[in-house]
């Protein structure tokens, strides 16, 4: 044991929820765990789908740089796979906002980026 008290292992975690946040963090806790139970209440559809425990599941999303990056890092070729399974690009386009405020335009960080 370590002084925490925690060997460099543990046995077994529990997630609950199998939705972004729940998938993340169970993968996270894989490199602590010998194994990682997710719980979730919803039956997980086969092929991409809308699913009643996930509302806002049919809303358009976007990754920030830094959230495609910790994805990279956790599941190496994820968005090369995405892209390829059919998920819309944003690259080099602007997404225009509107709601009772007003409206805006953001567009892809990676246009302007130097490498």
């Amino acid at each position: 044991m370590t002084q925490t008290g925690l060997t460099s292992h543990q046995c077994l975690s529990l997630v609950i929820g199998a939705g972004i946040a729940g998938l993340l963090a169970a993968r996270a806790l894989s490199e602590h765990y010998e194994q990682v139970q997710i719980v979730e209440r919803d039956i997980l559809p086969e092929h991409p789908e809308y699913r009643a425990g996930t509302p806002q599941s049919f809303h358009l999303h976007r990754l920030i740089s830094r959230g495609r990056t910790v994805l990279e890092v956790l599941f190496p070729n994820l968005i090369s796979e995405l892209l390829e399974r059919g998920a819309a690009s944003t690259a080099n386009k602007g997404m225009h906002f509107v709601n009772q405020f007003g409206q805006f335009t953001i567009y892809d960080p990676t246009e302007y980026a130097s490498t």
